[in-house]
Parts: structure tokens; sequence; C-alpha cells
């Protein structure tokens, strides 16, 4: 029987060998793989799956499970951890807490774009009174005579928005920008006004503020059109589709009563 004892230890020896080759190719891929999980990490200190996943064209799932590997073997240091909440890979506490600062950050500019300008809380009638009372403060009558259109115009826009409330979201940046920054030029101007001097930095801004004028009115004329562009469209739909009944209907009747016969026969005459 020593013939079978040679053949099952050569066996063992490569069962063994075979076991050992195929877990260092195993490794060998794991290696590669992991290294181009670093090489897209880099420096950086936090880090979102989702974006490891597009990067490296894997699945979510198998990210998260490399990175909990990667983790166990301190590829990222000891205190790297996974927050599968937040999808986000992060090398320490400190990362986290950095980021999580910059999400509120960011969350309260989105926030605080979001809200209304202080004279929108009072009411459309509050941002009125202010650009007529900066108006009753200016004494240039050229001036003075594009603030009342100005005023007019924004009234009709705040009509529109009354009537229709679906409409107010597409004032978002005309309350937001246009109209507080507008009534900043005219308030500016008021103040210049009332200081009684003439010199030349003055003298420019007021000719700057003067030459702008034009173009707000005609930017704020272009935000009522726009107010009615879903009203004009209707209408245009509502025209096309009655022209096309009454072709309709006119070439049904010429047809049913032999009208058209007739009008051929009275042009012919």
């Amino acid at each position: 029987l020593w013939w079978l004892e040679d053949l099952l230890g050569g066996l063992a020896i490569t069962a063994g060998g075979g076991a050992m080759l195929f877990s260092g190719f195993s490794m060998d891929r794991q290696l590669k793989r992991f290294s181009k999980y670093l090489l897209v990490m880099g420096d950086r200190e936090a880090m979102p799956i989702d974006e490891l996943a597009r990067t490296l064209g894997y699945s979510e799932r198998r990210v998260e499970k490399d990175l909990e590997k990667m983790i166990d073997k301190g590829y990222f240091g000891g205190k790297a951890y996974l927050n599968v909440e937040l999808g986000y890979l992060f090398r320490g506490g400190n990362a986290e807490a950095g980021f999580r600062q910059r999400f509120e950050e960011a969350q309260d500019a989105r926030e605080e774009a979001k809200a209304p300008p202080k004279e929108a809380e009072e009411g459309y009638s509050g941002i009125l009174r202010n650009i007529r009372r900066a108006n009753d403060q200016i004494a240039d009558p050229i001036l003075s005579a594009k603030i009342d259109r100005l005023e007019n115009i924004t009234a009709k826009i705040f009509k529109v928005v009354e009537e229709d409330p679906r409409k107010k979201d597409r004032i978002g940046t005309f309350l937001n920008y246009y109209l507080p920054t507008t009534q900043k030029l005219l308030d500016s101007y008021a103040e210049f006004e009332a200081a009684g001097v003439e010199g030349e930095n003055l003298r420019q801004a007021k000719q700057r503020i003067e030459a702008t004028m034009d173009s707000i009115v005609k930017g704020f004329e272009h935000q009522l059109d726009e107010l009615y562009q879903a009203d004009a469209m209707d209408v245009d739909s509502d025209i096309r589709v009655m022209e096309h009944m009454l072709r309709r209907d006119t070439g049904s009747a010429e047809e049913d009563f032999g009208l058209g016969g007739s009008a051929v026969q009275t042009g012919e005459e």
C-alpha cells in the first residue's frame, strides 16, 4: 500500500498548492481593486459611496462591501468608518463633523435664498409703498416719471399673482433680487440728492442709476409679459381648435346642402 500512501500524499500536496494558487490570484485581483479605491479617494477625508460606484463602475452594494474590508484591513487608517445613512466614507470623526457643518451651511443658504425679502413679508402693498416713498424723495422729474412707470408695472405684476397664486413661483427672482436691488438703487439716488453736494463721485453714481433705469423698466415689463405666456398659449390653442372646427363644419355644410355648387355658379354669373 506504499504507492497508495504516496498517491494520496501527492494529491494532498497538489490540492493544497492549487488552493494556494487560487488564493493568490484572488488576493492579487482584490489588491488591484483596492488600489483603485485608494487612487480615486486620494487625500479626501470624506467620499460619497455613489461617487465611488460611478467612478469605478461597481454597484453601490459592491462598493460598501469592499470598503468594509478595506476598513478592517486598515487601508484608510484606524479611524475610518462608513456612514450608510449619509452614504459616505469618513476617515475620522472630524471629517464627518466638517461635512455636516458644510451641509448645514449649504442648507441654510438654500433656505435663505428661498425666503421672501422683508418687504414681501409686509405684503405687496409694502413693496409699492417703499417705491413710492423713494420717488417722493427724488426731485429729478425725468427719473421720477420712470419710477412712476416702474411702480405701475410692479402693481400689475402683483395683481396677476394675486388673481392666480400658481404664478407666484414664476416671480421668485423678481421678488428676491430685482425688486430689492432696484429699491436699493432708488434709495441711494434719493440719498445722493439729499446730500446737496455735486461732487464727481456722486454725479457719476447718479448718472449710472439714471442710465440703468430704462433697462430696469424694460426688465419689469418683460416679467409682466412672461406671466401672460401660458395664457397667450391657451388663447392660441383655442383659436387653432376653433379654426379647425369652423373649417370642418363649413365644409360639411357645403357638402350636405350643395352650397359649394351654388356658390360656384353664382361666382360664374
